[in-house]
């Protein structure tokens, strides 16, 4: 599982390339101790958790909706976030510290992390 800690680090040295410069962040990240439970059979899911993190890191509140996949209120019912605040971080008319953005891109992450180990779990 990717701590707190490993999620902070990539998701601030996201902000170090350019909105550009996606692939080359992808590909600098190289193995870290949070991949080692996925293995190179699942490489393709760790690229995937890498785009995530730059995609959200990149694209605000929004994007860290838009992975999820939920609608406002749908967000808004999973992630305890008042719809009225999701609707105006959406807007532009406040925004989240960029420590709240970071806590809930790991929440949506550990999320999505979790549903590709039940999968691959039902797999075996």
């Amino acid at each position: 599982m990717m701590t707190f800690s490993d999620f902070r680090r990539l998701w601030e040295s996201a902000g170090e390339y350019a909105p550009e410069q996606h692939d080359l962040y992808v590909a600098e990240r190289g193995w870290q101790d949070w991949m080692d439970e996925y293995g190179a059979e699942d490489a393709d899911a760790i690229v995937r958790v890498l785009d995530a993190v730059y995609t959200m890191a990149h694209g605000g509140f929004a994007s860290i909706r838009n992975i999820t996949g939920l609608s406002q209120r749908g967000f808004e019912g999973v992630y305890g976030i008042p719809y009225r605040s999701v609707q105006n971080w959406e807007a532009g008319i406040n925004t989240p510290t960029t420590y709240n953005q970071i806590l809930l891109g790991y929440a949506v992450l550990t999320d999505q992390l979790a549903r590709i180990t039940a999968a691959r779990a039902e797999e075996e």
